[in-house]
């Protein structure tokens, strides 16, 4: 148990899932019987579980996304939140599940156990969803995906086999955990930041693909270097032909090529394969069936497809020809009910009429009627003219004009609220640099809090998006009947404030990774970078002139409107939008770890007008970590560089501000994984070799 764990009151446990179900609001929960306990760096079995967790033994965990009953889990343990008097007085917080060893040595080394893997072998029974599996020579290969077939053994999971981690860890790296009379094997440590390196477990012919297209695009450099390293590996190749020993030399060739220090070898061998395959015989048929049987196939599946073409048109007629009458039967009908109402109406005109004469041929018994219905008609009035909301704008007397007083007001007020004190170092900077910073983070809301009680008075109002958050238009209200409806957070009638005073005032969209971000988020961003821009919220004339917010038709956004928002975690959110970064920076708000509970945070402040702090700061000189690394990023970095100079002095953690901030949301949006996963592998030996870890964290919550 380290320092803060123990501070927090918090319990390192490793336990097994003993019971999952749905609570009220359909989430997943669990119970959690503790197994083992790390002490002193070291782990020791939890014996009487009944009395160290009261009343029924158990930890329950809520929220248990994934839980699986009979998994290891790895979680902290802390008195639980609700004080209802029910069994489980203590649950499970940072749970996530363990990754079970599977000891698979004497098979043989890390070729043998693929082997045995891919045709099955007898194992017992699988609970965890990802295993490690541990081949000779130390090496450890996972996390890998097991399943059960019907024969009962266990084969190799089909998906995600192409490029699988590698590890080389030790006995010591593993921890043995007895339950129901077994011991199972997890890892006792979390696993190396980098793998050792990757093997592909792929089935043979994509793996032969794999390596033809590599030695295709090694050749396409028209390299020409010696390969008498690989000769007679070569010659060898060319007399076994195409039996099962060719394919062992394939193998073993394409693994000799991962090994090799050497580029020239490297070089050498893809050449060599190329050459071999290229012009084989067996290679050359293979391509001509292949070449035929598509031909074949296109053939018939355009025969096909015109034929389903030809019957869905014919029956496109008859439908019309049916809807046609039916039209015409719709119309006959029209006409006999407009006749029918034509001789309702002519009759309704003649007893009206009748009526009129009646009364104006006996005028005294018209005003008896008038002065009888007089007293029900004097309580009838006319509708009141509706009212809008004004908001509060507080004013305060301290005033703050230089980046040391910002400071010297923020640290304090992040403390009060739990947040780590760095963590306004990058929401200021993405201000004062023209951004719209995106935060994260247990704390997200708490820092802006505490940012909008320095340096905006304490003027902030919060908008809740969720799913139904469609347009822009969606956030400031909606057209009902002629009526324009506010949105209830009233962030129309703010903007219509800010125009009156002036000052900062904070608007914070909370969770706006509920919605569709490209299509409500995007046209706010550029409305809020361009003040002069407007964009239409209902039509002027949709609702009446007298409307008090028939003058909103068209909006503009107040300078004195400062916009942040924050990003959460969920399985309904949706990805970020990768254009948001344009204008957008990823601030990281932690929790204080010496945080117990919240206080008063005292008399709030406000930015001097007149000082400059809030003004676009000038762009630095030229970055050339980024410049050289990820030039498509030099402007926004040498934007916000400028701003992070005035919070943060030491060079070096000005640059792990940037990449958190602008280079980890990027990385986080590739969507491809191989793309991604070789830009951390080239910028980590320049920018931070903890940038994978970075991304990792950002794309819970953004991607």
């Amino acid at each position: 148990m380290n320092l803060v764990d123990r501070v927090l009151g918090l319990r390192t446990l490793i336990g097994v899932i003993t019971g999952t179900r749905r609570d009220k609001y359909e989430d997943q929960i669990a119970w959690i019987r503790p197994l083992a306990e790390a002490t002193n760096d070291s782990w020791e079995a939890v014996l009487a579980p009944q009395s160290e967790f009261p009343s029924r033994g158990s930890i329950f965990w809520p929220r248990a996304s994934g839980a699986k009953e009979n998994a290891l889990v790895r979680f902290h343990a802390k008195e639980n939140d609700v004080k209802n008097g029910g069994p489980d007085e203590y649950m499970a917080v940072d749970s996530q599940l363990a990754f079970e060893a599977l000891d698979l040595r004497w098979v043989g080394d890390c070729e043998q156990v693929r082997l045995a893997l891919t045709h099955g072998i007898e194992l017992p029974h699988l609970v965890s969803p990802k295993y490690m599996i541990r081949c000779g020579g130390d090496l450890v290969v996972g996390p890998v995906g097991l399943v059960s077939e019907n024969t009962g053994k266990v084969v190799l999971e089909k998906n995600n086999r192409a490029r699988i981690s590698c590890y080389q860890l030790g006995d010591d790296a593993f921890l043995g955990i007895a339950f129901d009379d077994e011991t199972r094997t997890i890892l006792a440590r979390s696993l190396p930041p980098t793998p050792h390196s990757y093997v592909d477990w792929d089935d043979d012919k994509p793996v032969m693909r794999r390596a033809i297209e590599a030695a295709a695009r090694l050749k396409a450099n028209g390299t020409n270097l010696p390969r008498q390293v690989l000769e007679d590996a070569t010659v060898q190749l060319t007399q076994y032909g195409a039996g099962a020993s060719a394919r062992l030399e394939f193998y073993r060739l394409n693994r000799a090529k991962q090994l090799a220090a050497d580029t020239q070898q490297v070089i050498s061998l893809a050449e060599e394969i190329f050459r071999g395959l290229r012009n084989h015989p067996s290679v050359l048929q293979e391509a001509q069936n292949f070449y035929e049987g598509q031909r074949g196939e296109i053939r018939a599946r355009i025969e096909s497809e015109h034929e389903s073409e030809q019957a869905a048109v014919t029956k496109l007629r008859e439908e019309r020809h049916e809807a046609e009458e039916a039209l015409a039967s719709a119309k006959r009908q029209l006409e006999e009910t407009e006749a029918s109402h034509q001789k309702q109406v002519s009759g309704i005109e003649a007893a009206l009429l009748s009526r009129i004469d009646q009364v104006l041929g006996n005028v005294p018994t018209l005003l008896a009627d008038v002065a009888l219905l007089r007293p029900f008609l004097k309580g009838r009035s006319s509708p009141q003219p509706r009212v809008t909301w004004a908001p509060e704008w507080p004013v305060t007397k301290v005033k703050i004009a230089e980046i040391k007083e910002l400071r010297s007001r923020m640290i304090p007020a992040l403390r009060a609220l739990g947040v780590a004190t760095t963590s306004y170092q990058p929401i200021h900077a993405a201000f004062a640099s023209g951004f719209v910073p995106v935060v994260s983070g247990a704390r997200a809301l708490e820092a802006l809090e505490a940012y909008a009680h320095v340096m905006c008075g304490g003027r902030q109002v919060l908008v809740e998006v969720t799913s139904a958050i469609a347009d822009v238009q969606d956030l400031f209200g909606k057209l009902e009947h002629g009526t324009f409806v506010p949105h209830p957070a009233g962030l129309l009638d703010i903007i219509r404030a800010a125009r009156e005073h002036e000052g900062p005032f904070l608007v914070v969209l909370d969770g706006i990774n509920r919605g569709p971000t490209e299509s409500y988020l995007l046209p706010l961003l550029r409305l809020v970078r361009n003040h002069k821009a407007s964009i239409p919220l209902f039509h002027p004339g949709a609702i009446d002139s007298t409307d008090p917010y028939q003058s909103e038709a068209r909006l503009q956004w107040p300078t004195n409107l400062l916009l942040a928002a924050t990003v959460i975690e969920g399985p309904t959110t949706l990805p970020v939008a990768p254009d948001v970064w344009k204008d957008g920076i990823l601030a990281i708000a932690d929790a204080d770890g010496e945080f117990t509970e919240r206080t008063e945070l005292g008399d709030s402040s406000e930015v001097d007008g007149s000082s400059g702090l809030l003004d676009v700061a000038p762009a630095r000189d030229q970055l050339e970590w980024m410049s050289e690394g990820l030039p498509q990023l030099h402007g926004n970095a040498k934007r916000l560089a400028g701003a992070l100079a005035a919070v943060i002095s030491d060079q070096s953690a000005q640059q792990t501000a940037i990449t958190k901030s602008i280079v980890v949301p990027y990385l986080s949006s590739l969507t491809n994984d191989d793309e991604r996963a070789a830009e951390i592998t080239r910028l980590e030996k320049t920018l931070n070799d903890e940038l994978g870890e970075w991304v990792s964290l950002a794309r819970r919550s953004i991607a």
